[in-house]
């Protein structure tokens, strides 16, 4: 599909939009950013030195206990190494201890 640039000076901002979509121009860049995925959130927060608890995690990604113990546990299943430890609180804290392509999680 060919676009006379000139032509598309004189369209409205949805219509320029569409255009970069379509013909994915770099010429013509699009203003959207994809937001950061939960899942990159939480394996963030699982990558720091002191980890992460249930309820750090549950307010990050807005998601109910539950769903945060499916993740962790889909994320056992994927290879990733947690360490579930007790917390100076008393409460559960869980940690990354190492990547699935078998990296140390703190190189």
């Amino acid at each position: 599909m060919l676009l006379d640039h000139d032509a598309i000076g004189g369209l409205g901002q949805w219509k320029r939009w569409i255009l970069q979509r379509h013909t994915g121009d770099p010429n013509m860049p699009t203003t959207k950013i994809k937001p950061q995925t939960k899942s990159a959130k939480v394996i963030a927060l699982l990558g720091r030195a002191k980890g992460a608890s249930l309820e750090e995690i549950c307010k990050a990604t807005n998601w109910q206990p539950h769903s945060a113990r499916a993740f962790l546990t889909g994320l056992r299943k994927k290879g990733l190494v947690l360490a579930r430890e007790q917390g100076s609180d008393g409460g559960t804290v869980y940690r990354m201890i190492s990547h699935p392509c078998g990296e140390d999680a703190s190189s």
